[in-house]
């Protein structure tokens, strides 16, 4: 439940932030790509301590 809950955050990220990928080019989307798994990582991390303090 959780790893599609990240697959749609990062997908909702790179979805908004399409019409600054179509002006700004390949950098921006690396930028994003960068920073959606950054988020995809510490949400990983995250529920992974959640679920063994409890």
């Amino acid at each position: 439940m959780n790893t599609i809950l990240v697959f749609l955050t990062v997908g909702l990220m790179i979805f908004s932030a399409y019409p600054m990928i179509e002006s700004g080019g390949i950098t921006i989307v690396i930028l994003i790509f960068v920073l959606s798994g950054i988020v995809a990582l510490a949400t990983f991390i995250y529920t992974g301590e959640f679920k063994r303090e409890n």
